[in-house]
């Protein structure tokens, strides 16, 4: 990156701080469309911005880059108070901004009216949107280019901590984040989810590691859910009702359509049996959907249960038991022939490597979406862009994080389960019961039942 390159990303940062203190000074104006908690997350999300510029100052010092106008900001308030109200104490207020970015410098700053909460289907700043569609569900589409490789020493770290490392280093990515999380509270300004929009994400929803979809996601967690008219719920669903019959059932039916005579009979009832077995599959969808997220959490629950002396060992003797599960050849073997093979220089060992790679991506991501369903609860069985299969992007933890302040920033600090992260599990377990109930999946919604009270939420953030 050239000397122009590092000082224009500079005077974009700090741009971008500048632009969300003046945000933040509209914020107590918005009087009954923020609550305090809303408040609170974004005085969060101002620190996090601010504290963000010596970040870029130490980068562009260490790439030897003299900035001949920067447009650094004034002077940042230190660990500000909160009032009851949640604006902080000694903050200027909202007709007193204090400062203004040069024109230079403004640019690339968004228009005046961007407090504005965006729609759901625009694309989210600095999320990444507009990647090519159809992008692998296991793809980071926020991840490093191709031009520019990823240090093979901050892999390990990377993959510990969800790329937050990359963040650390890189003040681009840093400053994505940041836009990501102000994009999510806004969304959360929104009404709550209504029938249609529940009915639409339940059937519909976008299984993907797209950020733009990720940070729509995180935003209706703070949206939450309205109340549900049954009349309404009920001829949603009225379409989508499990079907009992057989594939051989289904066959027999297509058969008969096959042999109506009338042409327009036949069109008419050959478009009846296809819509009913696109509805077929998406009901069917989701309730794979649900038992799938409910075994990838006590997966992730039992794995992180593995600490201490000896853990690793019992994880390497895991791998090993499942990879040869694969293979006829290693399933033939003793478990000290299977451990040779796999090992340095051992036969199988390059295939061992790569397969254990793999595999690690899918136990991290399990393991994010128990921190998520720990964190705000039986959400993560409702949205299918938690879906454990799919990764997620750079900066999870960091969102996660502030979803949760956001969530629970009324509540008393003496309170073991905060009571709005409880309230709102309690409201989407409700409300995934009764999506089970209209699509006719009894079982599966017995089952998840059963998994929500053996298996609560923990109402707390632990990576």
């Amino acid at each position: 990156m050239s000397s122009d390159e590092l000082a224009a990303l500079y005077e974009h940062t700090a741009a971008a701080a500048q632009r969300l203190t003046e945000t933040i000074a509209e914020v107590p104006a918005l009087e009954n469309d923020a609550t305090r908690a809303q408040k609170i997350a974004f005085r969060k999300l101002q620190e996090a911005s601010w504290a963000l510029l010596p970040s870029v100052d130490d980068f562009l010092n260490a790439n030897g880059v003299l900035l001949s106008s920067p447009a650094k900001p004034t002077s940042r308030p230190s660990s500000p108070a909160y009032d009851s109200d949640g604006n902080p104490l000694g903050m200027p207020p909202p007709h007193q901004p204090p400062h203004h970015p040069s024109p230079s410098s403004r640019g690339s700053m968004q228009p005046e009216n961007d407090h504005q909460p965006p729609a759901e289907s625009q694309d989210i700043p600095g999320s990444g949107a507009g990647s090519a569609p159809g992008s692998p569900p296991h793809e980071d589409v926020d991840g490093p280019s191709a031009k520019e490789p990823r240090d093979p020493s901050k892999k390990k770290r990377a993959k510990e901590n969800g790329g937050d490392d990359d963040e650390k280093k890189d003040p681009a990515a840093a400053d994505s984040v940041s836009r990501r999380i102000a994009a999510v509270l806004e969304i959360g300004l929104q009404p709550p989810l209504d029938e249609t929009e529940i009915f639409r994400l339940v059937m519909y929803g976008r299984t993907s590691s797209v950020p733009s979809e990720e940070t729509k996601a995180m935003g209706r967690i703070l949206r939450g859910f309205g109340i549900t008219d049954l009349n309404v719920w009920r001829n949603l669903f009225a379409t989508h009702a499990h079907d009992t019959r057989t594939h051989d059932d289904m066959r027999e039916q297509l058969r008969q359509v096959d042999e109506l005579v009338d042409l327009g009979d036949r069109l008419i009832k050959r478009e009846q049996e296809i819509k009913r077995l696109l509805d077929e599959a998406d009901t069917s969808s989701f309730g794979l959907f649900a038992l799938r997220q409910i075994e990838g959490i006590k997966f992730a629950k039992d794995w992180k249960g593995l600490a201490g002396r000896g853990s690793r060992k019992y994880k390497q003797s895991y791998n090993e038991s499942v990879f040869a599960q694969q293979h006829l050849e290693l399933r033939s073997m003793t478990a000290k022939q299977r451990s040779e093979a796999l090992g340095t220089g051992g036969a199988w060992d390059d295939q061992f490597t790569l397969w254990k790679r793999q595999n690690e991506v899918t136990v991290t991501s399990r393991n994010q979406i128990l921190t998520l369903y720990n964190a705000c609860g039986a959400v993560v069985l409702l949205d299918p862009v938690w879906d454990i299969r799919t990764r997620r992007t750079k900066g999870f933890a960091k969102m996660c994080d502030a979803i949760y302040e956001s969530l629970g920033a009324d509540d008393n600090d003496e309170d073991d389960h905060p009571h709005t992260t409880k309230a709102f599990h309690e409201k989407t377990s409700n409300i995934l019961s009764s999506v089970l109930k209209h699509l006719k999946m009894l079982e599966i919604r017995a089952d998840v039942a059963s998994f929500l009270k053996e298996h609560p939420p923990t109402f707390m953030v632990s990576h």
